[in-house]
């Protein structure tokens, strides 16, 4: 035993005349939990390991009891990754088969046969999130790993096995030139039944499916195989491995019922993994679509369905509208948007639970309901920290009926999860927004202007493609403020801000450059097409009428600068530079006409605001 391990026993339970479980003891303490239900539920299955019938008249033997054990307890931690029980079958057949061939004695055959069954006990110390993990290991995962051979021998060495196949466990991840683990052995100081062990379950790991990677072929097994030879396997075992596969190959492994109480394992085995992934995704602050993406593609493990939908609420509305969908019919579930007291939704809120098989018809439009192939749903809220409502995920399926009270149970252990998360990315959002956005129009403001200006300058830049500010400045506004006070004068910027987000592009950007004056970016735009869209943003403005609450209206007259990259400069500072003196030029040019024609086609005097304020 390991100076850094526990001590550790496996005692059986016997009962009148059978064998009723098992209890292992750590450190002299009874370990609890899914261990000693899988011993209790591999008990079954050890009859599919060909026992025989025990009865009164025939009391099992020590020696049999304790094979029993041994196979009940592989079986049960095997489960986890095949409740077939055909992997351990396969490998147990395979490594007796290769001790005859290398010709170990009797003893350490059986010793061998016992030992397969028993490599990955050990794994019990290890999180099945490290099992599982579908990419590279780190250094403390790895660690992890590392430990199970000793704790597979430890665990086993209170059992009266032969010695031989604690030894044979414990040194099976040894290596030919010296670099495995636990003790650094090397070739010959390595035991021959663990050499055997070495080359069976590297082979059966290479034919196996893995979270990190798909199963090889044959062919490329043996390859790997070689490749190993005196590096990792002894070379004349991995040989005569080779030459004895294709005759043990084809009979490994029997056909057999599976036993549900395994299957019980494995689910709950998939039910942790999957909640520890989706913890692990939903942390890392990737916005609401983000998290949403993830959640789906996590939860998908452990229930199954058609289409997947984050609903998040209004309070104002007393709505759910749809922000993230995936699935099929995934663009009619993004047009949903549904009150909280309707249909599924509207009793999970009341219950403050999932809610399974509710129609899905119920909160589709009428022409959607008619066509829709979904037939059943969960809905269950998502609640913040502070147990305000966030959102509703849901999940659907084309098969009527098809949810358990398991899957909403599931779905409600994720939702716990993703509520505080989903609020937090919701107010993250929020506080962005607010620190992008001018408060008075809703305009992007200078902060938002300069980040996206450098981006497009640069993509610009290697693109080799023109792009043009427009700097645009209100006249004679100062009067406004003077003479009308300063609320109307924010009451004509937030018209002129509507004025011009109605007349740029989708792709362009307006923002509030400060006080009355404003950046329009265009992407894509040359020197003729700038001034033809500052004329036009010119009129536009002009013919929009300022309705005050007494009844009067005026208008604003802009001047407008206009400059181009890569012409007029290559950086923000430059280009606004030169749109700032092309504004002023226009500014002067209108002033030394004195009365002038506006755009719109009236004539305003130069010394009041074009037109001036005048009842109606």
């Amino acid at each position: 035993m390991s100076r850094h391990l526990p001590s550790a026993r496996l005692l059986p339970l016997a009962a009148v005349s059978a064998v009723g479980g098992a209890l292992l003891l750590v450190g002299g303490q009874a370990v609890s939990g899914a261990l000693l239900v899988g011993v209790g539920v591999g008990l079954g299955a050890a009859a599919a390991l060909a026992r025989p019938p025990v009865t009164r008249a025939d009391e099992p033997s020590a020696e049999y009891v304790h094979s029993s054990l041994v196979e009940a307890l592989a079986g049960a931690i095997d489960a986890k990754h095949d409740p077939s029980g055909k992997r351990l079958q396969r490998r147990r057949e395979w490594a007796t088969a290769l001790a005859r061939a290398v010709g170990l004695p009797p003893a350490d055959i059986d010793a061998v046969r016992t030992a397969a069954l028993l490599l990955d006990i050990g794994q019990l110390a290890v999180p099945d999130h490290i099992l599982s993990k579908a990419g590279p290991l780190s250094v403390e995962e790895f660690h992890k790993i590392r430990i199970h051979p000793e704790v597979s021998a430890g665990l086993i060495e209170g059992v009266p096995l032969p010695r031989a196949v604690g030894a044979f466990v414990r040194s099976h991840h040894e290596r030919w030139d010296g670099k495995g683990y636990p003790e650094g052995l090397a070739k010959d100081a390595i035991p021959v039944g663990a050499r055997v062990l070495a080359v069976v379950d590297n082979y059966d790991a290479l034919v196996s499916e893995r979270p990190y990677r798909d199963r090889l072929t044959r062919e490329a097994a043996i390859a790997v195989l070689r490749e190993e030879e005196g590096k990792s396997l002894d070379p004349s075992i991995v040989e005569r491995f080779i030459t004895l596969l294709p005759s043990i190959e084809g009979g490994a492994g029997h056909e057999g019922v599976v036993d549900s109480s395994l299957v019980s394992i494995v689910t709950a085995r998939r039910e942790d993994v999957a909640l520890f992934e989706i913890s692990q995704a939903i942390s890392a602050g990737l916005g609401v679509e983000g998290t949403a993406q993830l959640l789906a593609q996590k939860l998908r493990r452990v229930i199954p369905y058609s289409s997947a939908a984050l609903y998040l609420y209004d309070p104002e509305r007393r709505s759910f509208k749809a922000a993230f969908t995936e699935g099929i019919e995934a663009d009619v579930l993004a047009a949903v948007h549904v009150s909280a007291e309707a249909g599924m939704f509207g009793q999970s809120l009341r219950e403050q639970r999932a809610v399974a098989n509710g129609d899905p018809h119920v909160c589709l439009d009428a022409r959607a309901a008619a066509t829709t192939r979904l037939r059943s749903s969960i809905v269950c809220p998502l609640y913040g920290e502070r147990n305000e409502l966030v959102g509703a995920m849901a999940i659907y399926h084309v098969t009527p009926g098809c949810y358990t009270q398991d899957e909403c149970r599931m779905l409600e252990m994720v939702a716990r999860q993703a509520g505080p998360v989903v609020s937090h990315a919701l107010q993250l959002s929020r506080a962005q927004e607010e620190a992008l956005t001018d408060p008075l129009t809703g305009l992007p403001n200078t902060r938002f202007l300069w980040m996206h200006l450098t981006q497009e300058l640069a993509r610009a830049a290697r693109q080799a493609s023109r792009l043009a500010l427009l700097l645009v400045d209100v006249d004679d506004f100062k009067s406004v403020n003077d003479n009308e006070g300063h609320p109307i004068g924010d009451l004509a910027l937030k018209e002129l801000a509507a004025v011009l987000r109605q007349a740029v592009r989708p792709y362009d950007v307006c923002a509030r450059y400060g006080g009355d004056e404003f950046v329009i970016m265009l992407p894509e735009c040359g020197r003729e097409e700038a001034e033809e869209r500052l004329r036009d943003l010119q009129t536009k403005i002009a013919r929009h009428d300022v309705r005050l609450p007494d009844g009067r209206t005026f208008t604003l007259g802009v001047s407008i600068g206009a400059a181009v990259f890569p012409r007029d400069g290559d950086s923000s500072e430059a280009l606004l530079a030169a749109a700032d003196a092309r504004m002023y030029q226009d500014k002067h040019r209108w002033r030394e006409q004195g009365d002038r024609e506006h755009p719109s086609g009236d004539t305003f005097p130069n010394n009041l605001p074009r037109p001036p304020l005048h009842k109606m």
